[in-house]
């Protein structure tokens, strides 16, 4: 029959019969299709009637050419695709497929043009309007070459298909997500596990959850993951916000508590943030499912798919299902964990109330009925010091040895408590423990149970004895802090005054209630500088102890110096809470320190400068002179013949002379100069910012003429007249002692050439400069060649006439200069640098000697002076203390002599070396006293023991007022401030009575003795028994 047809002249029919066999095999409708071609043919079937069968068919009938040229099309393929067939015929077949089908396709197309068989499969043709629609193709190759095709659209089957798969898939899902609930460990483990189901049973791409947090962006951090992410989700940024990050399916699920899907990735607007990261991953499809507990999102799941078509409805219930079960798992997880920290919480906290009750510092008991003790830690028995056995089931009040009153109260408060009558009891009482008095406190409460039923007492009961006498000794302080003859202040870290005690009250006339919450700014003056209040802060902010003086206002308005102590004091945590100052009023020692410094440095006569400070006038000069690169000059009058008018005239007369001399000479000068007293009847002038010699010269005429008018003294007239010195800074000296004597030695030249005039230094003045090289080089030798010698002393107490120490002084005698005073080879030292040498030597035979004496019986201290050089010289306090240990010298008997210019010099290393000194218990005493500048600031600041006050004080102290209230003013300070003092000097006996009469008990000089050798001042000792009544009264030779 088949023969037949292709027989047929009818191309329908023909096609029919070539087809006929395929539908046998391939579906019941081919076969009716057949069938009907079949009965056609039996009932010679026209022309018209295959026509109506090719145009009527459902299925699409095509022939096409190996190259995929399509030939001719019936009328289902415009219905099933909306394509004509005249626009079907110019395309070929191959492009109308989709480009993932086309190589498969073409295959298919090769086989039958190879052995063609026939073919079935499956492939997506383009649909007009409505994206691609699925066929199923039946193919067979003709024998003129072309290929006969039926294909139907199977689009709708394809779907309910994947509709299917993707519901089982779901179901698949939510079964292993059922079994995960139960196994999971905990709720990360039970996320990570969702996550993998979804991925390996759910056949999802990528799945994550993400919880939701309440941050400023409302940002969603991820927890769980699995999949091909491949880094998708590093950093990240997703929002549940309704901002640019919050518009994807997870903002907008966690945001409505609804699913959320989002197709179409590639090109989805709302994807944006996100867009590129899916296209990388070939993520095509997304959902996003709520998890919520109580209706509140906490987070969701989030599932990506690489298919177009995914999450449909059925798709989306299940999930849904999926996610409700996770919510539950999470609850209950939740549930479980709470109860398990719960559980853990109390156990920890019965462990923890355990511990504290065995091992808290205080004793605890807990009491039954009759107060008896059910249960006692430790410390309560070692308070009581019973035995644990001795303690439980007794009753407490019958434990503590107490009278039967105590007990009885006692024992009426715990009942009390019981009851409810009382909250708690508290008791205080001593107790004998071993012989000793404890103090005990007892303070018991109510433990209640569940119901609020009181069925035991807790005790605590603490030793306070410590607290006890800590408290006394509080009261004890406070007492002493109240009735302190200092004033003491305290107040809090910001300054604000708490506490002020009754002699502040007395002092500043601020009551306590003025005073306790203002500040200390209320005592300011306005007159302390800000430095000084700067460095104040400064100090106490950063932990240290403040001292200083403060120039402080009363209530009453009146001004007081107050030496003040600032101390910061610390919390446990080491930061400062309080501040506490103790201020003494020391505005009298103030007063007398001013008044002591104006008479220290000032001519009481004529009210100039004296020569103290005319020394530091010419210091500053000097430091001014070489900032500015100019010089100054320095003048030495002396008045011609004015101890002819003293002892002619008077020394009324005398001193109203040298009034007027001062102010003359005042008179010839800027306010910039200076003019002091030197002493007797000489003067300083010192010339600031000189432009050349000339004017130094021009001064010294004014002066000249100014002088050469006589002086009226009520019916008096008196002349006279000046001789002048001149010296130039820097050209004649670089410091005031070598200008002063330059000026000296010009001044007496002056005099020499007939008075009244004046005379300029020059180097021929000084003719010794070629004896002080010679001498220089004969002193390098004097240690080795044996020249040098100490000669010793004596330091005498006038109150009974002993020896008490000796200085020591050396000497230097060569064989071919003769003997050579030490003012001259000790400066020479100085200025060579042999003066450190020389001291060392001089250090160790004196320690020597000292042991050598000692030997005998004789306990003598040494007093040994030093150079400034070598107390600028790193490692002399070494040195001096290496002597006194070889020596096995008694710190207390070395005493080291050092002059005010030293101290000038301002020196670290020296002011380091001497407290080294002093700190070991090496003495210290200022020398020359008086000759300096700023003793009473040394004062202070140095540890002197002694002052050794100048013999150019002593030497008129019995004749010259001036002098003589100096030395008084001396003593006095010396002793208000707990010093020794020496008199340096002594030559007559009416400067001895003077200095015994001014309460001076050490003296030295010619008067007593002349500086010995040791072997002459040994057998002094021993004839004279250490006492020595002016033994040789001679004045000192000329040196």
């Amino acid at each position: 029959l088949l023969w037949g047809l292709h027989k047929l002249d009818f191309p329908f029919l023909r096609t029919v019969a070539w087809f006929a066999p395929i539908g046998f095999t391939a579906s019941a409708f081919f076969g009716l299709t057949v069938a009907l071609f079949t009965i056609l043919i039996y009932y010679e079937r026209s022309q018209y009637e295959q026509s109506i069968l090719y145009n009527v068919s459902r299925d699409m009938i095509s022939i096409v050419e190996p190259d995929g040229t399509l030939i001719q099309l019936n009328p289902a393929w415009q219905i099933n695709l909306g394509w004509t067939i005249n626009e079907l015929l110019r395309f070929p077949l191959f492009s109308m497929l989709h480009p993932d089908d086309q190589s498969l396709t073409r295959q298919y197309f090769h086989r039958l043009n190879k052995d063609g068989t026939f073919v079935r499969f499956e492939n997506r043709f383009r649909h007009r309007s409505d994206g691609y629609r699925w066929l199923e193709w039946n193919a067979t190759r003709h024998a003129d070459g072309s290929i006969y095709c039926i294909a139907r659209d199977i689009t709708e089957n394809k779907l309910n298909q994947h509709r299917l798969t993707r519901s089982h898939r779901a179901l698949r899902v939510l079964s292993e997500s059922s079994m995960a609930l139960s196994t999971a460990a905990n709720e990360a483990a039970l996320l990570k596990k969702v996550c993998n189901i979804c991925v390996e049973h759910g056949g999802y791409s990528m799945a994550w959850v993400g919880y939701a947090y309440h941050d400023r962006r409302k940002s969603v951090f991820p927890i769980a993951s699995a999949g091909i992410e491949e880094g998708y989700l590093d950093g990240i940024q997703i929002s549940w916000g309704d901002n640019e990050y919050g518009q994807g399916p997870t903002g907008m699920a966690i945001r409505t508590n609804r699913p959320s899907v989002a197709r179409n990735l590639s090109e989805n607007v709302l994807f944006g943030p996100w867009r590129e990261r899916a296209a990388q991953r070939g993520y095509r499809c997304s959902i996003a499912l709520p998890i919520a507990e109580n209706d509140l999102v906490f987070g969701a799941l989030n599932l990506y798919s690489t298919e177009e078509q995914s999450f449909d409805a059925d798709e989306i219930q299940l999930l849904g299902e999926l996610c409700s079960h996770l919510t539950l798992g999470i609850t209950l997880m939740r549930i479980r964990q709470a109860h398990e920290r719960q559980t853990n919480t109390l156990r920890e906290n019965e462990l923890i109330l355990r511990s504290m009750f065995e091992q808290a510092p205080a004793g605890m008991l807990l009491l039954g009925n009759d107060n008896q003790i059910t249960r006692a830690n430790a410390c309560f028995c070692e308070i009581i010091d019973i035995p644990p056995d001795g303690v439980l089931f007794r009753k407490l009040p019958g434990l503590l040895n107490q009278d039967e009153g105590f007990r009885f109260k006692l024992d009426a408060d715990l009942s009390n408590v019981r009851n409810g009558v009382m909250a708690a009891c508290h008791l205080e009482f001593d107790m004998l423990v071993n012989g000793r008095t404890r103090w005990l406190q007892l303070a018991a409460s109510a433990v209640r149970d569940a119901n609020g039923k009181i069925h035991q007492l807790i005790v605590i009961v603490e030793n306070i004895t410590e607290r006890k006498q800590a408290h006394d000794e509080l009261r004890k302080l406070s007492l002493s802090i109240e009735q302190s003859p200092t004033s003491i202040f305290i107040t809090d870290a910001d300054g604000v005054i708490q506490y002020v005690n009754q002699t502040f009250t007395e002092v500043t006339r601020y009551t306590p209630m003025e005073s306790i919450g203002s500040t200390p700014h209320i005592l300011q003056s306005g007159q302390t500088p800000a430095e000084v209040y700067r460095d104040l802060l400064t100090t106490i902010r950063n932990g240290d102890v403040w001292r200083g003086e403060i120039l402080n206002r009363t209530r009453d308005g009146r001004l007081i110096w107050m030496q003040e102590t600032i101390t910061p004091i610390l919390n446990d945590q080491g930061i400062i809470a309080h501040f506490t100052a103790m201020c003494e009023d020391i505005s009298l020692r103030k007063e007398y320190e001013q008044r002591l410094l104006h008479e220290s440095n000032f001519d009481r006569l004529t009210g100039l400068p004296n020569r103290l400070l005319a020394s530091d006038r010419f210091e500053r000069s000097a430091a001014r002179a070489e900032l500015g690169k100019t010089s100054l000059a320095l003048l030495l009058v002396d008045l011609d013949h004015f101890k002819h008018i003293n002892d002619s005239m008077g020394h009324d007369t005398g001193d109203r002379v040298l009034i007027e001399a001062a102010a003359r000479l005042q008179s010839c000068v800027t306010p910039v100069d200076t003019v002091a007293r030197y002493g007797g009847d000489e003067f300083i002038i010192i010339l600031d910012h000189l432009d050349d010699s000339r004017s130094a010269e021009q001064v010294a005429r004014s002066i000249i003429e100014v002088f050469a008018r006589s002086i009226h003294l009520d019916t008096n007239e008196v002349f006279i007249s000046p001789s002048i010195g001149v010296t130039f800074y820097p050209d004649d000296g670089r410091n005031y002692i070598t200008l002063l004597k330059n000026a000296d030695a010009a001044m007496h030249l002056a005099k020499e050439q007939g008075r009244n005039t004046f005379r300029f230094f020059t180097r021929e003045l000084n003719d010794r400069s070629v004896r002080r090289m010679l001498l220089a080089s004969h002193l390098r030798n004097a240690i080795d060649n044996g020249e040098l010698v100490l000669h010793y002393q004596p330091v005498v107490n006038l109150t009974d006439e002993r020896i008490v120490a000796a200085e020591v002084l050396m000497r230097w005698q060569n064989l071919e200069l003769g003997d050579i005073p030490p003012g001259v080879f000790i400066s020479l030292a100085e200025e060579t640098g042999l003066i450190h040498r020389l001291g060392n030597w001089c250090l160790e035979e004196a320690g020597r000697q000292s042991v050598a004496w000692r030997r005998q019986g004789f306990e003598l201290a040494l007093a040994i002076n030093v150079s400034s050089r070598q107390l600028n010289m790193a490692g002399f306090s070494d040195v001096v203390l290496d002597v006194c240990q070889r020596h096995e010298i008694r710190p207390d008997t070395l005493e080291l002599e050092i002059t005010e210019n030293l101290l000038m010099q301002d020196d670290p290393v020296t002011e380091q070396q001497l407290k080294d000194l002093a700190r070991y218990g090496i003495r210290i005493a200022l020398d020359d006293f008086g000759t300096g500048y700023s003793s009473l600031h040394y004062l202070k600041r140095f540890a002197f023991q002694t002052l050794k006050i100048d013999r150019s004080f002593i030497s008129d102290v019995h004749t010259n007022r001036e002098s003589a209230h100096l030395v008084k003013a001396i003593l006095a300070l010396a002793h208000s401030l707990k010093l020794r003092v020496i008199a340096e000097g002594v030559e007559t006996r009416e400067q001895s009575g003077f200095l015994y009469a001014a309460g001076c008990e050490l003296v030295q000089g010619y008067y007593y003795s002349p500086p010995l050798p040791a072997s002459s001042f040994e057998l002094l000792m021993r004839e004279q028994g250490g006492r020595i009544p002016r033994l040789m009264g001679s004045a000192p030779p000329e040196i």
